[in-house]
C-alpha cells in the first residue's frame, strides 16, 4: 500500500505552479498526506548592491524582511484559495531554489514533490525549467510534473482513472512498476504497462534486418519478459508492447488512450546524465499528462 506523509509543492505564484498545487492538494486529500507549499527567493542580482553614480541601487529595494512578509502574504492567499488547512506547512526560503527545495525534500522526509515544467509555447517540448531540471537529476523521492500539468482538469473535476507506466526492463523498472500498481490501487485505476523496443523500423532503412518475421518474435519475446516481471512482482495489469522510440510511442499511446498519469523511471542511470536519463527527459517534456518519474 502506498503511503505519502508530505507532499511538497514549490511555487512561484504563476498559473502553472497554481496549478501543480492543485494537484498536490487532490493527492494529498486521496493519501491523507501533509502539504508544504515552499516559495524560494533567489538572491538579487549583483548589480543592485553595487554604488553607481553615488547611490546605493540595495537602498532602493525592499529589504530581505520585507520580501519575505510580501511574499508570505501572498503564499497565505494562495494557500487559502488552493488548500485552507490548518496542518499545511508554508515556507518562505531563500538562496539557490533548487538546492533549498532538495534540503526541504530531505530535512521533511518529503514523499512526492509536485511542480510544473517551464516550458512555453512552440518551446515548451524543447526545454525544461532550470530549476525543475536540476530537482529531477538531485533528488531521490518521486516527482510529479508535465508540460501540460496547467491544462489538466483538477482531480475534484476528473479522477485519475487510467495509469500508465513505462518499463525499460532494466533493474530499476521493478521499484518504477510497484510504485505505479499501488499508486493505480489507491485510485482504483486502470494499469497499462507499456514497454516500446527501441530502434526496429521494419519499412525503413533497417527493413533487410529486420523482416516481419523477426519483428514479431521481438515483440512476442518483450510481452512475455514484461508479463513474467508482473507475475513476480504478483501485479496485473494490461500489457503493451510497441516498437519504435519511447519518447514517440509513449506519449502517443497516453493520448489515444486517455491516460491521466504516466509513470516513468529516472534513476536507473548514475553515469554522465546523472539520475535524468534521455528518455525520462523527453517523455516529461512530450507527455499529454502529468508524469510521475520515480
Amino acid at each position: 500500500m502506498l503511503t505519502l506523509e508530505r507532499i511538497l509543492t514549490p511555487v512561484d505564484f504563476s498559473e502553472r505552479s497554481t496549478a501543480a498545487a492543485e494537484h498536490a492538494v487532490a493527492l494529498a486529500r486521496r493519501f491523507h498526506a501533509q502539504v508544504i507549499f515552499a516559495h524560494v527567493m533567489p538572491p538579487l542580482p549583483y548589480e543592485y548592491a553595487a554604488f553607481e553614480g553615488g547611490y546605493h541601487m540595495a537602498a532602493l529595494r525592499p529589504s530581505e524582511e520585507e520580501r519575505k512578509k510580501f511574499l508570505a502574504q501572498q503564499l497565505d492567499k494562495l494557500v487559502d484559495r488552493v488548500f485552507p488547512d490548518p496542518a499545511v506547512e508554508k515556507l518562505i526560503l531563500s538562496g539557490d531554489p533548487a538546492r533549498r527545495i532538495e534540503e526541504v525534500i530531505r530535512e521533511k522526509n518529503v514523499g512526492l514533490v509536485v511542480m510544473p515544467t517551464h516550458g512555453y509555447g512552440p518551446f515548451r517540448r524543447f526545454v525544461l525549467g532550470s530549476v525543475t531540471t536540476k530537482v529531477l537529476h538531485d533528488v531521490s523521492c518521486p516527482v510529479f510534473t508535465g508540460a501540460h500539468v496547467e491544462e489538466i482538469a483538477p482531480y475534484a473535476a476528473r479522477p485519475y482513472r487510467h495509469i500508465a507506466c513505462a518499463v525499460d526492463l532494466s533493474d530499476h523498472s521493478q521499484k518504477v512498476l510497484c510504485w505505479a500498481a499501488q499508486f493505480a490501487a489507491a485510485y482504483e485505476a486502470k494499469l497499462s504497462v507499456i514497454h516500446s523496443i527501441q530502434g526496429i523500423d521494419v519499412h525503413g532503412a533497417y527493413e533487410e534486418f529486420f523482416t516481419p518475421e523477426m519483428h514479431r518474435l521481438l515483440l512476442e519475446n518483450a510481452r512475455e519478459d514484461v508479463e513474467k516481471l508482473l507475475e513476480k512482482l504478483l501485479i496485473q495489469g494490461n500489457v503493451v508492447i510497441e516498437s519504435g522510440y519511447p519518447e514517440r510511442v509513449i506519449p502517443a499511446f497516453a493520448g489515444d488512450e486517455n491516460v491521466d498519469v504516466l509513470v516513468i523511471g529516472r534513476s536507473a542511470d548514475h553515469g554522465l546524465l546523472g539520475r535524468l536519463r534521455t528518455h525520462a527527459y523527453s517523455l516529461i517534456r512530450m507527455a499529454p499528462c502529468p508524469v510521475i518519474s520515480v
